[in-house]
C-alpha cells in the first residue's frame, strides 16, 4: 500500500513548513508540496495529491475547500484550525 499524496495549504509560511517537515519525518504520508492558497491553485493540477490538509484559520478559509474541489473533484480535504485562546 502506498502512502497518500498530501498537499498542505496554509497562509502562514512557518506553520506549513513546520508541519510539512514534521509529517515527512514522522508519518506514513507522502507530502508532495505545501503553499499558500494561491500556490495551491497553481500546484495541485500538476502534483495531483489525493488529500489536501487545509489550515482554516485564514480570513478566506471558508471559500477555499469549494475552489479546491472544483479544481480536483476527487481531492479529499481535511480542515484543521487552532484556537488562538486556551
Amino acid at each position: 500500500m502506498t502512502a497518500p499524496r498530501v498537499y498542505l495549504v496554509s497562509e502562514t509560511r512557518l506553520f506549513r513548513e513546520g508541519l510539512s517537515a514534521m509529517l515527512r519525518r514522522e508519518s506514513g504520508l507522502d507530502i508532495v508540496g505545501h503553499g499558500a492558497f494561491a500556490d495551491a491553485l497553481n500546484d495541485l493540477g500538476d502534483l495531483a495529491p489525493e488529500l489536501a490538509l487545509l489550515d482554516m484559520t485564514g480570513p478566506e478559509s471558508l471559500r477555499i475547500p469549494r475552489q479546491l474541489h472544483r479544481l480536483l473533484p476527487n481531492l479529499r480535504i481535511v480542515a484543521v484550525a487552532v484556537a488562538e485562546h486556551d
